[in-house]
C-alpha cells in the first residue's frame, strides 16, 4: 500500500442523473440515481474516473440497485427520491451519507460509505420508520447490484473468448473446518453461499471475486454474527450482442434470518451490518493485503502493544485446582509468556460439570482462597491476569438458570434451547453487562476471554413485537456489539478476546470488539494448516491465536517443531505442555523458547502488522505441501513456513520467497539444520529455496534477515 493516501467523492449532474464516483486509492466505485432507483455502475480498479459512455448501459438493466431492502411486504429497491448526499472528512478519512425518502413506503434510508484511502470501502445502511405504525423489515441486503461489468471496448478486444469469473469463499461450515477456502467456477445462473441460518456458523463470511483474463480481484467481506448470504449472477457473452449487453457479474450480501427480521416502532431507526468491499488488479494475496491495511486502518486498529502478547493458560480438559493452576503458571512462566488466564470451570464446585453451571460467576469451591493470591503469583512472574466468561448462555444445573429464566430465548417451536439468553431485549444485556463488570472489577482482570458454546441455532429465537414475530438476530448483535463497546471504553487497560465453540463468530463485526480471536478448536495436524492457511485470508495474522499443548490434543500429530511453526502463522498461545505433578520437558522447552525466540524477534519487530503470502492458498487436504510466508512490510525480514503435509507428491519442493526486495541481500537460516547462507534477494526470487522432506507431518521454517 502506498504510504500517501486518498480518498474523494467526485459527483456529477447529467441529464436528470446523478453519479456518485467513490476513489479511495486506486480503487474507483460509480453509482448513479436516476428514475427513482441507486444503481450500481461497477469499479475501476486502476484509479480512473470511468467516462459515462464506456459505463453499461442503466436501462438495459433491473438488477442494477446499489442495496435491497423488503419492508411492509413491499420490495423497495425502486421508488426512491434523493433528499441529499453529506460528506464528513476526518484526515484521511471521508465519510459520505446519501439520504434518500420512499415515494410511498413511510421509510427515510441512509447510504452510509467509508473510505479510509485503502482499496477497499465500507458501506452500511441506516434505515428510519418515518411511518404511523410498525414496520416489519423482512430482508436487507446493504449492498447489491453490479461488481464486475465490461466496459464494451473491451468486449471487442476479448473477440470471441469467454471470460470465466470464479468466486473463492469458505466451503465448509462445520465446527473445525474453519479455513476451508477454494475456488468455484460461477455457472450462468446464480451462486448463493449462506451460513448460520441455512447452514452451521463456522463459515467466515468472506469471498473474492477472480475474473480470469483482467487480473482482477474483488474481496468482500460482511460484518455480521448472524445469518449471512452472498448471491452472485454471472451472465457472459461471447461477443458483443446487438443490443449492447455486456459480461457482467452481480452480487449482494445480505442479513439472513426468518421474516420479519427487524421490526421498527414509529420513529426508529436501525443500522444494518457492515459491508467491505474492494478490489485490486494483482494477485489473492494483493487483495488480502488490501482488506488487511482497511482492517488496520481503523475497523481493527490495537495498539502496537497488544498485537504480540503471547498467551498461556488452563483449561477445563484437566482437573482446575490452585495445584494445577501455580503448575501451569511456572511452566508459563519458563517461555516468558505475557499473560496468563484460567479457562472454564473457575466458577464451578469441585467436581461440577463445567458446561452445565455457565451463569454463576461467583469463585467456585475449587479455589477455597479465592482467585487474588493467584493473581497476585502471574503479576509477581510478570504476566497478566485473566479469566474466561460464556456470558450469553445459561447451564442448566446453575442457579442462575432457575432464577433467571424468563431471560431465556424462545425459537420457533416454543423450546428454550441451550439456556440462550435473549439479548435482543434490553433488560437482559443490562443483567449481562451486570454479570460481566463483576467478573472483570470483582477480580481486576488484565484480559477477558468470551465463548459462545450454543452451536448451530439455526433459525434462532423470536419475540413479539407490533404483532409479528420479530427474529432476534438483528437487535441481539447490535446490541451485543455495543455491549463490547462499552466495556471496552470502561476497562481500557483489559485485553479481550473472541471465541465461540472455536471459530463460529470469527466476523469482523463481532472481532472489532476484541483484540484477538480463537480462529478453531481444530489443532491436529495436517488440518491445523489449513485452518491457519485458510483464515490468515480473511484477518489479519495478529488478530488469529493458535495453540499449542495437550489441551485441544494438538500433540497427537505432526513433529513437536511443525506445531510450533503453525503457531508463528497467529498469535501463539502454550498450554499445558506436562500434567501434574509430572516435571517439565527440558527439550519442550528449549524449543518453544526458540520459536518463541524467532517470533519475537523476527515477526514482532514492526508491531506484528505483516504481509502473507499464501504459497499454497487452497489446500484444505491432508497431502502434499503446504507454504506460508509472513513478512515484514518494508520487506526486512520474512519467515517461510514449508509443510509437508502427507505422503502423496514429491519429496522435494522449491519455495519462492515474496516477501522480500530483489535489491537486498540476505541472511537465510534454514531452521532445521540449522544452517546459514547469504543469498541476494535476486536469487531469491530467481532460483527459490530447494527443500526436502521424506516424512509426513514435518517441516522446515526459513528465516531470512535482511544484511
Amino acid at each position: 500500500m502506498s504510504s500517501t493516501l486518498f480518498t474523494d467523492l467526485f459527483v456529477r449532474e447529467d441529464n436528470g442523473t446523478t453519479f456518485f464516483t467513490y476513489r479511495s486509492g486506486l480503487a474507483v466505485y460509480t453509482e448513479a440515481f436516476v428514475d427513482g432507483a441507486l444503481r450500481s455502475l461497477g469499479w475501476n480498479l486502476a484509479g480512473y474516473v470511468s467516462a459515462l459512455d464506456v459505463l453499461p448501459s442503466l436501462e438495459k438493466r433491473s438488477d442494477t440497485t446499489s442495496f435491497q431492502v423488503e419492508a411492509g411486504g413491499q420490495d423497495l429497491s425502486n421508488g426512491w427520491a434523493l433528499l441529499e448526499h453529506t460528506v464528513d472528512r476526518d484526515g484521511d478519512d471521508l465519510r459520505v451519507v446519501v439520504r434518500l425518502q420512499h415515494v410511498q413506503r413511510g421509510m427515510q434510508l441512509d447510504v452510509i460509505t467509508d473510505l479510509d484511502g485503502s482499496a477497499v470501502l465500507d458501506r452500511h445502511l441506516l434505515l428510519r420508520n418515518e411511518s404511523e405504525g410498525f414496520l416489519p423489515i423482512s430482508g436487507v441486503s446493504p449492498w447489491s447490484g453490479a461488481l464486475w461489468a465490461a466496459p464494451r471496448a473491451t468486449v471487442h478486444a476479448l473477440a470471441s473468448e469467454v471470460t470465466s469469473i470464479s468466486v473463492g469463499y469458505m466451503q465448509d461450515t462445520r465446527w473445525g473446518r474453519e479455513g476451508d477456502f477454494a475456488w468455484q467456477e460461477l455457472p450462468e445462473s446464480e451462486l448463493v453461499i449462506a451460513s448460520r441460518v441455512r447452514r452451521p456458523p463456522h463459515r467466515h463470511p468472506m469471498f473474492v471475486a477472480r475474473v480470469d483474463g483482467f487480473g482482477e480481484h474483488y474481496i468482500g467481506q460482511l460484518g455480521w454474527s448472524g445469518g449471512y448470504e452472498f448471491a452472485f449472477d454471472y451472465e457472459r457473452y461471447d461477443n458483443e450482442p446487438a443490443d449492447g449487453r455486456t459480461p457482467w457479474l452481480n452480487f449482494r450480501a445480505s442479513m439472513d434470518a426468518p421474516a420479519p427480521q427487524i421490526v421498527l416502532a414509529p420513529g426508529e431507526d436501525v443500522e444494518t451490518a457492515h459491508v467491505h468491499l474492494g478490489g485490486v488488479i494483482g494477485a489473492l494475496d494483493d487483495a488480502v493485503a488490501a482488506m488487511n491495511d482497511h482492517f488496520r486502518g481503523g475497523v481493527l486498529e490495537r495498539d502496537a502493544e497488544r498485537l504480540g502478547i503471547i498467551m498461556a493458560g488452563i483449561g477445563p480438559e484437566q482437573e482446575i485446582s490452585p495445584d494445577s493452576v501455580m503448575h501451569e503458571m511456572d511452566a508459563a512462566a519458563a517461555i516468558g509468556a505475557d499473560l496468563f488466564y484460567i479457562d472454564a470451570n473457575w466458577y464451578s464446585p469441585s467436581g461440577a460439570n463445567w458446561f452445565s453451571t455457565i451463569g454463576d460467576w461467583e469463585v467456585g469451591s475449587r479455589f477455597p482462597n479465592g482467585l487474588e493470591s493467584i493473581r497476585t503469583a502471574a503479576h509477581d512472574r510478570g504476566m497478566k491476569f485473566g479469566l474466561w466468561m460464556e456470558p450469553e448462555r445459561l447451564g442448566a444445573e446453575s442457579d442462575a438458570f432457575q432464577g433467571e429464566h424468563d431471560r431465556i430465548a424462545t425459537d420457533y417451536r416454543g423450546s428454550q434451547r441451550c439456556g440462550h439468553l435473549d439479548l435482543s431485549i434490553d433488560s437482559n444485556v443490562e443483567w449481562v453487562e451486570a454479570q460481566i463488570d463483576k467478573v472483570i472489577a470483582g477480580n481486576q482482570l488484565d484480559f477477558f476471554r468470551i465463548d459462545y458454546n450454543n452451536g448451530y441455532l439455526g433459525d434462532g429465537f423470536h419475540s413479539e413485537r407490533g404483532g409479528y414475530q420479530e427474529n432476534h438476530f438483528w437487535r441481539y448483535y447490535l446490541n451485543l456489539y455495543a455491549l463490547f463497546a462499552r466495556l471496552r471504553k470502561r476497562y481500557p487497560n483489559v485485553i479481550f478476546q473472541n471465541c465461540a465453540g472455536g471459530g463460529a463468530r470469527t466476523d469482523v463485526g463481532m472481532v472489532a470488539g476484541f483484540d484477538d480471536t480463537w480462529p478453531t478448536d481444530w489443532q491436529l495436524a495436517p488440518r491445523s494448516f489449513s485452518i491457519i492457511n485458510g483464515m490468515t485470508l480473511a484477518l489479519p495474522p495478529e488478530f488469529i491465536d493458535r495453540h499449542l499443548g495437550m489441551g485441544q490434543m494438538d500433540h497427537l500429530t505432526a513433529a513437536h517443531d511443525s506445531q510450533l511453526r503453525i503457531a508463528l502463522f497467529g498469535r501463539p498461545t502454550v498450554s499445558w505442555m506436562n500434567p501434574m505433578p509430572s516435571a517439565s520437558n527440558a527439550v519442550h522447552i528449549e524449543r518453544i523458547n526458540h520459536f518463541l525466540d524467532i517470533y519475537r524477534r523476527v515477526v514482532l519487530v514492526h508491531g506484528a502488522q505483516t504481509r502473507i503470502h499464501h504459497h499454497t492458498p487452497t489446500d484444505f487436504v491432508s497431502t502434499g505441501w503446504g507454504v506460508l510466508e509472513r513478512a515484514a512490510v518494508d520487506r526486512s525480514t520474512s519467515i517461510v513456513g514449508v509443510f509437508r503435509l502427507g505422503d502423496i507428491g514429491d519429496d522435494e519442493t522449491v519455495v519462492f520467497p515474496r516477501g522480500i526486495d530483489q535489491g537486498r541481500r540476505y541472511r537465510v537460516v534454514f531452521d532445521d539444520a540449522p544452517s546459514v547462507t547469504e543469498v541476494s534477494g535476486f536469487e531469491l526470487v530467481q532460483h527459490g529455496l530447494r527443500v526436502r522432506r521424506t516424512a509426513s507431518l514435518t517441516s522446515e521454517l526459513i528465516v531470512l534477515e535482511a544484511l
